[in-house]
């Protein structure tokens, strides 16, 4: 009997331990100083972001970068428009581009043809403060929204779902908010949302098309 009861512990210690080890993020890396934070619940979204930079012929960033990348990606749901602010730091200046899309499908609706795609160099002033922004939101260790609990992004149905790849010469990682203003109780969907407003207001006046883009020229 006590080695019955025994074996159920291990048992239950087990089955606890493999269940946190899947909610856990991902952090694969190829050698010991290089980090790569993916949770696995984001799979699908991740799946998403590689046909996005497929499409747009963008360089993976899962690598890491020469000096510092940020990628924001705003991907509304009910409408086919897509978003992604693109950011290299060189020399001590940000580089920036918009680049706005439609993705094209094939008569399966399986296979991104024909996108319309529209790329625009963002003419960033001398006091653009991204770095700032970054570190004061704590976005190179922000928490991805799947990692918090099951409603914090269950507030809305529908909206725009918004996430960030940030790569270094020694990390990469991919963060995932839907709807982060419908959760503002929850305090990392408060502090997206914030940085939402302060990243886009940041940006100097009419360098930003969404989320008035055209498809006209």
């Amino acid at each position: 009997m006590k080695l019955q009861i025994i074996i159920l512990v291990i048992l239950l210690i087990l089955s606890v331990s493999c269940r946190d080890e899947n909610e856990k993020p991902v952090i694969q890396s190829e050698n010991i100083s290089f980090s790569k934070y993916l949770f696995p619940k984001d799979s699908s979204w991740y799946d998403i972001k590689k046909i996005y930079e497929t499409t747009l012929k963008l360089e993976t960033l899962e690598n890491g970068a020469d000096s510092i990348e940020f990628r924001f990606w705003i991907d509304q749901q009910l409408l086919p428009e897509k978003n992604v602010f693109v950011f290299k730091y060189k020399n001590n200046n940000w580089i920036g581009e918009n680049i706005f899309f439609k993705p094209g499908f094939d008569q399966d609706g399986n296979s991104y043809v024909n996108t319309y795609i529209k790329k625009h160099l963002i003419n960033l002033e001398q006091n653009f403060h991204l770095m700032d922004i970054l570190k004061n939101y704590n976005f190179f260790k922000f928490p991805t929204q799947r990692s918090l609990n099951d409603d914090a992004g269950g507030c809305c149905l529908d909206g725009v779902v918004y996430f960030y790849e940030l790569a270094t010469k020694n990390s990469y990682r991919l963060c995932v908010y839907s709807n982060p203003q419908c959760c503002e109780e929850i305090k990392e969907n408060k502090a997206f949302a914030d940085f939402i407003d302060e990243f886009l207001s940041s940006l100097p006046k009419n360098e930003s098309c969404w989320p008035n883009c055209s498809t006209k020229e």
